[in-house]
């Protein structure tokens, strides 16, 4: 549970920057909050949904920790998207790909590190 809130300390972290940097915008007070919440709520899901599987299968920790740091890779990428060379469009490609790029890492990296545990201790 401990590495879990670790973790989701990162999109949280995100979702908070989105909403200074439209506080700087000057959007209304109600667009700052409805974009905290949605946000928020987008860029946790992937921890979430990882942090339920991890607390219900009981996963060891390097096994927790890969899938994790999977989640935050993919939100380190897709912001950057948004980040570095500006998005001119808004937000769809962060919609469209950082679900699914959180799932297709989670899935190699907790694979990696289960197929780690298993040979290694061989």
């Amino acid at each position: 549970m401990k590495i879990a809130l670790r973790y989701i300390t990162l999109p949280i972290f995100l979702a908070l920057s989105i909403a200074a940097y439209s506080m700087v915008k000057e959007l209304e007070v109600s667009e700052i909050l409805i974009q905290l919440l949605y946000g928020g709520l987008f860029y946790c899901a992937p921890f979430l949904a990882f942090a339920l599987l991890h607390i219900s299968l009981k996963l060891p920790k390097i096994v927790a920790h890969s899938g994790y740091i999977a989640a935050s890779l993919s939100l380190v990428a897709i912001s950057s998207l948004w980040l570095l060379p500006p998005d001119p469009s808004g937000l769809p490609i962060q919609w469209m790909a950082y679900w699914p790029l959180s799932i297709i890492l989670i899935v190699i990296f907790v694979g990696g590190s289960f197929a780690y545990r298993k040979f290694s201790n061989s």
